[in-house]
């Protein structure tokens, strides 16, 4: 009996010790991502949030891939990141990997939905827009669709419309309110007005103004009272985001269907932009709208940022402009115009 006494004691004791050491045990910290959901559909502008549960970790980074491409690397709350999901509703891979102290890592994935079926579309027509000069440079007008010959890859194509003179304009805008804008802004002001005033009545223009962010201040107007005084309002404050603007103003333009144009008033600085300056050039040379720069500020006088206003403009066949005065401007101004306005669309 008396061995049998100590057996039952020694499984007491163990069993008072495994539940002391559990109620004292801390609960590890869990990695979640709270953006997206797993059976979210993304389309454009998303965002990778992530949530870290349990007692305050010795966070050192948070790493966010998506698509096994490294989207961007945290080091501090809040745990999120921006990305761009694409025109076109796709599965996406989401994966977060948390540094936790000098060697503990941490790591959540979640993949998204896609619609489950793909569309075909066929494109009966493109267009291509061109300007013509002779031989003294000035703007030739009056040709018809006899007069030109288009080829993809050596082939002859059919042309089965040329627009020219007749077709009204379509103008983007964008001006630059960032804080860095706060000296030449009354300028750029008075610069964007005197260059929407030189439009035709059958003309529009859209403006958008871009900081961190992007404000369509007037949409596709043909008043130019209401064009003045949708500039007259802009303030300039904050950081600078002019890849993003740039493709927000080629959106802009996609809309419509006419004879299109884009001017872009910055000091070239980007320090805020979600997608790359690659990326803008990219989307610039897709589209068929002609990007025209007018540098104010620092981009007039930086080497850098002058090099960067010519490549946005040149990757759509439109031209850069670093104006000293304001007789340079207006004569900028009138080139713009003209240029576009001589321009042919064929389809």
């Amino acid at each position: 009996m008396p061995p049998v006494h100590r057996i039952v004691r020694l499984v007491f004791v163990l069993v008072a010790c495994g539940a002391s050491l559990g109620a004292h045990q801390e609960t590890p910290p869990r990695l979640q991502i709270v953006e997206p959901a797993a059976d979210a559909l993304l389309v454009g502008r998303s965002q990778v949030v992530v949530r870290l549960d349990g007692p305050a970790p010795d966070v050192r980074s948070v790493q966010m891939f998506v698509d096994g491409k490294l989207l961007c690397t945290v080091q501090q709350p809040p745990w999120s990141c921006p990305f761009d999901a694409g025109s076109t509703p796709a599965s996406h891979h989401v994966r977060v990997v948390a540094r936790v102290g000098e060697s503990e890592r941490l790591v959540a994935n979640v993949r998204t939905q896609s619609l489950g079926f793909s569309e075909a579309v066929r494109v009966d027509a493109v267009q291509v827009p061109v300007v013509v000069r002779d031989g003294d440079g000035r703007f030739v007008s009056g040709l018809r669709a006899e007069h030109f010959v288009v080829k993809e890859n050596g082939v002859p194509q059919t042309l089965t419309q040329v627009a020219s003179e007749s077709v009204p304009l379509e103008v983007v805008l964008a001006v630059d309110i960032s804080g860095s804008m706060a000296d030449v802004m009354g300028e750029v002001i008075r610069a964007g007005s005197a260059f929407l005033d030189q439009l035709r009545p059958q003309d529009a223009a859209t403006v958008l103004a871009f900081n961190d962010n992007r404000f369509v201040v007037v949409d596709t107007e043909k008043d130019p009272v209401k064009r003045r005084a949708a500039l007259a309002g802009l303030q300039p404050w904050g950081g600078t985001a002019l890849y993003d603007a740039i493709t927000e103003a080629l959106d802009l333009s996609a809309r419509g269907s006419g004879r299109k144009g884009i001017v872009v008033f910055s000091d070239g600085e980007d320090q805020a932009s979600r997608v790359t300056s690659g990326t803008a050039i990219r989307r610039i040379q897709q589209s068929d709208a002609m990007v025209y720069t007018i540098a104010f500020g620092s981009g007039a006088e930086q080497p850098a940022l002058r090099k960067q206003l010519e490549a946005y403009a040149k990757a759509s066949g439109g031209r850069v402009f670093f104006p000293r005065d304001a007789e340079d401007l207006a004569r900028a101004f009138r080139e713009i115009v003209a240029e576009v306005s001589s321009k042919y669309l064929m389809s």
